[in-house]
């Protein structure tokens, strides 16, 4: 080192550097190896890759080719069975030839359309009144078919109804019919009192929702517009819609019939309703029998030797086939002319001496553990072209009762069983599964429908989709065409709903066609194509009305104005019928207008034509029974009616009428001082007389309830406002009419004034005072209510310490006669109670 002069020696200087780091040869290896394997790795990946996407492509060809071929099998199996269907059909309109349609009179039309549900219906019935008080009981009704004519009585009654708590909306829907069978002979009357009630509808919802009017039958009116049109439209459905129908309603029971029927659970091959739709590839075959008959088979006659040839399914049970042969021998004709196959006995015979009786149940039946299966002629080995034999039941049987045209009365044994604990099935067996609860139930029926076979499930819903369309369109054609006169009922309702809807402001035609579609196609064309046996007297079954539910919807959601945007979880019907659905929207769409620009009706025209169908059918329903039911409705809301009636009359607030017109519960706790007052549930209460004058409708003094209640045995005397005011008392029927006689029909001359001292002068009210006391008895307390024959008083009895009600009659001329009559009357029950 050298700075300036200086050198010094410093020595060797060594520096530290790092050593190279080697990679040893292990690694190496092993790396090269494991790049190798991931490379070979992803050339296998590729290779499968490349395959499965070859193998995918071949398989999405191959399901296209599957699904060109389910189409083309579909399309074939629905041109065989609507040639099928179509022959059948032209053999079955060359026997409509000479039997027709089996249309049902205009009384059972009627009541099976006021009265749906009902056994025993009105209009089957007859007064079940003893001869001896028939006619008293008549002249009443008379007099009560009489006060129906006031419009203010019937439309104030009508409303005060609704507002009750406990008028179910199966009670509007009754009074609705009974008011419908009463003013049949009057349909002019009948529809201006249906104007003026629809009036008051529309002025409801237009403060509300308008869209919603008409929706629902939860009004009496509605279900008169139901009954209203059905009467109108009758001669319609009769000459026009029921050959369409009826070759609907004939097709859809000939196709369910070509399949399997499970008879316990009511599922079937060939549905419309998925819900329906037995979803189990089952084997069978069809069997052709030579069915002999005997003439009047079931009161036993002649044996006819020739028979039929009545084609079944070796699966069915022998009730299906019984009720399959006496279709093929009563085609055409009423169902009430064929005999119940419970009362007839099918029989196998072979040869001169081999008869076997078949059926459902015998010894010969299998049985496994708990389940039973019902026999069916495949179980009994019947082979095709065999002869069988109905012949009438001897052993004892159950008659059917006169309900076949309730819908779901033919499902069979839904459920279970025999007293033993055993279940029946037949195609199919039940799985045994537990009770989910409510929250995964939906999910049950998601996996359940997921379990169809696709290419099952669709061909046998569209298979039966594409063998009926024809006969869904004509009948859609025949209700929707405006190329032949439209009924004058439909434009004259129609035109009001216009004027309606003008009156009101409303210019939305969404909301004009809504009113539309709920007042003629839901309220009536929905009502006839679920139910064709409110027209023909046929039997339905639980698939056939499943099938008919898909086309009413379909003809309803063709009525719609909105969209329906389809999906996954899209009703049945509207996937099936989503290309047709726009189709039936123009032709809607189109009647509408075209009905809207044909020459209005007058009210002229219409009257016309409804004196004409009064005319016609007058003598076919029974009004006496009718009224007689509405008289029940009348007595049990008397007091309801009488109030607002009252109120209605004098311009009293309806929720705060006077205290003289007051209900007065606290009276049924009361003791007369003359009689002691039980209150009963059932009560059956006077004061028809009462009621007609504050209305003032009374012009015949000789009706009074206990007119109409002589049947009963006895009346009972008015508790509220009216004559007899605060008084119950079982009266003698026959009292009450001469107690009307000799001092209602003077007391109704005089109205009940809001202040009562007003009256208190000479002929009238006495002056009772509070604290007043009578006979040294009784202390007048405070008033509970007068009337236009008495005020009533709450007393206390001095004697025995409680609470009575006394009657203070007035002073005027034969007051007290009646009042000595009354006292008559009251010990006479008293001593035979």
């Amino acid at each position: 080192v050298q700075m300036g002069n200086l050198n010094f020696l410093l020595g060797r200087v060594q520096y530290d550097t790092e050593s190279q780091l080697t990679f040893p040869l292990e690694a190496q290896i092993g790396l090269g190896v494991g790049a190798s394997f991931v490379a070979l790795i992803v050339l296998v990946i590729v290779f499968i890759y490349r395959r499965k996407s070859k193998q995918a492509l071949r398989d999405y060809k191959k399901v296209q080719i599957q699904l060109e071929n389910l189409e083309t099998s579909v399309r074939d199996r629905c041109k065989k069975e609507f040639t099928d269907l179509m022959t059948e059909m032209m053999d079955l309109t060359s026997d409509l030839v000479g039997t027709g349609i089996p249309f049902l009179d205009y009384k059972s039309y009627a009541e099976r359309i006021f009265f749906p549900g009902h056994r025993e219906s009105p209009l089957q019935r007859d007064l079940d009144i003893p001869e001896c008080r028939r006619q008293t009981v008549e002249q009443g009704l008379v007099q009560l078919s009489n006060l129906l004519n006031s419009k203010l009585f019937l439309t104030k009654f009508i409303h005060t109804l609704e507002i009750q708590r406990t008028f179910s909306p199966r009670d509007r829907a009754y009074v609705a019919s009974l008011l419908t069978v009463s003013l049949h002979g009057k349909l002019e009357y009948f529809t201006d009192i249906l104007k003026t009630l629809l009036n008051d509808l529309v002025e409801q919802y237009v403060a509300k929702n308008p869209k919603l009017m008409l929706r629902r039958t939860e009004t009496v009116v509605e279900k008169l517009l139901t009954n209203w049109m059905s009467i109108c439209l009758y001669a319609f459905v009769r000459d026009s819609v029921g050959e369409p129908l009826y070759m609907l309603f004939r097709g859809i029971k000939h196709q369910v019939d070509k399949g399997p029927v499970d008879w316990v659970t009511g599922k079937a091959k060939y549905t419309l309703n998925d819900n329906r739709l037995l979803r189990e590839d089952l084997e069978y075959r069809t069997l052709t029998l030579n069915a002999l008959t005997q003439a009047g088979v079931a009161a036993g006659g002649a044996e006819d030797s020739q028979g039929i040839s009545a084609k079944v399914l070796d699966c069915d049970t022998i009730t299906q086939v019984k009720e399959k042969i006496l279709d093929q021998i009563y085609k055409g004709m009423p169902y009430c002319h064929r005999p119940d196959p419970d009362t007839l006995d099918l029989e196998w015979r072979s040869g001169l001496a081999g008869h076997l009786i078949l059926s459902d149940e015998d010894v010969t039946s299998v049985v496994q553990g708990t389940w039973k299966r019902l026999n069916t002629l495949q179980h009994y080995k019947v082979p095709d072209g065999a002869t069988v034999a109905l012949v009438p039941r001897l052993t004892k049987h159950i008659h059917r009762e006169n309900q076949d045209y309730i819908p779901g009365e033919k499902t069979p044994m839904l459920e279970d069983a025999d007293e033993g604990g055993i279940k029946l099935w037949h195609l199919v067996k039940p799985t045994e599964e537990p009770e989910l609860p409510k929250h995964r139930r939906g999910s049950l029926r998601d996996r359940e429908r997921a379990k169809a076979i696709p290419e099952i499930y669709l061909t046998r819903l569209l298979s039966m989709k594409g063998t009926l369309q024809k006969f869904v369109d004509d009948l859609f054609q025949v209700i929707l065409s405006t190329s032949r006169p439209v009924p004058l009922a439909v434009k004259y309702f129609f035109d009001l709903l216009d004027e309606q809807a003008l009156h009101y402001g409303i210019a939305d035609p969404e909301t004009i066609h809504i009113w539309k579609t709920n007042s003629l196609p839901l309220r009536f064309w929905i009502n006839i194509i679920k139910n064709p046996q409110f027209v023909f007297d046929v039997q339905t079954s639980d698939n056939v009305d499943a099938v008919l539910l898909v086309i009413a919807q379909t003809f309803m959601d063709s009525c719609t104005i909105a969209d329906h945007k389809l999906g996954r979880d899209s009703p049945i019907n509207k996937l099936l019928y989503a290309r047709d659905i726009p189709r039936y929207k123009q032709m809607v769409e189109r009647y509408y207008a075209d009905i809207r620009q044909t020459i209005s009706a007058s009210d002229q025209e219409m009257n016309s034509a409804l004196a004409e169908l009064s005319r016609n059918y007058s003598g076919d329903l029974n009004s006496l029974v009718a009224l007689h039911e509405l008289y029940k409705y009348i007595n049990k809301y008397y007091d309801q009616v009488s109030v607002f009636s009252v109120a209605e009359k004098f311009g009293w607030p309806k929720d705060n009428p006077p205290k003289q017109c007051r209900l007065k519960g606290e009276q049924d706790q009361l003791v007369s001082h003359f009689w002691e007052l039980q209150h009963e549930p059932d009560d059956e209460r006077s004061g028809i007389p009462c009621f007609l004058s504050c209305m003032g409708c009374y012009t015949q003094p000789g009706l009074t309830r206990s007119v109409l209640d002589e049947d009963m045995y006895h009346s009972e005397y008015s508790n509220s406002t009216g004559p007899g005011a605060g008084v119950h008392g079982k009266w003698l029927g026959s009292s009450l009419h001469v107690l009307s006689r000799t001092c209602w029909g003077t007391a109704m001359e005089e109205q009940v004034q809001e202040d009562v001292p007003e009256v208190q002068h000479k002929g009238g009210h006495h002056p009772v005072r509070e604290g007043e006391v009578f006979n040294a008895r009784y202390q007048a307390l405070h008033e509970l209510g007068s009337g236009a024959f008495a005020t009533v008083w709450l007393c206390q009895d001095m004697r025995k310490k409680k609470n009575v009600a006394v009657k203070v009659l007035k002073s005027r001329e034969g007051f007290a006669e009646a009042a000595q009559d009354e006292l008559s009357l009251l010990r006479c029950v008293c001593l035979r109670s």
